[in-house]
């Protein structure tokens, strides 16, 4: 289980949550073991957030390049376009 959720995976975790599956006996999990569980879910799931919003970046660069780089240089393009991408990440409360 903690590899599948290193790679994203949540699907066990998901099952445990809705009752699908026992948590305690099916997992034998301490509550030590869940809470860290639960951290590393939560660390993927922010992983994957920041995954996605660089893919989403760099596809706006390079889109936006063209008319861009005659106007700004290439490191002033690309602090504004992390800039827009960090304010895009979804608040943590929101999750």
């Amino acid at each position: 289980m903690v590899t599948q959720l290193e790679k994203g995976d949540t699907a066990i975790i998901d099952q445990i949550r809705s009752g699908a599956l026992p948590s305690r006996p099916a997992a034998g999990l301490s509550e030590a073991k869940l809470a860290q569980v639960e951290a590393m879910l939560s660390a993927a799931t922010h992983m994957k957030n920041a995954e996605e919003t660089v893919v989403r970046v760099a596809g706006r660069l390079e889109g936006d390049l063209g008319d861009d780089a005659r106007r700004a240089d290439l490191v002033g393009i690309f602090d504004n376009r992390v800039a827009d991408a960090i304010r895009a990440i979804p608040e943590q409360s929101a999750v």
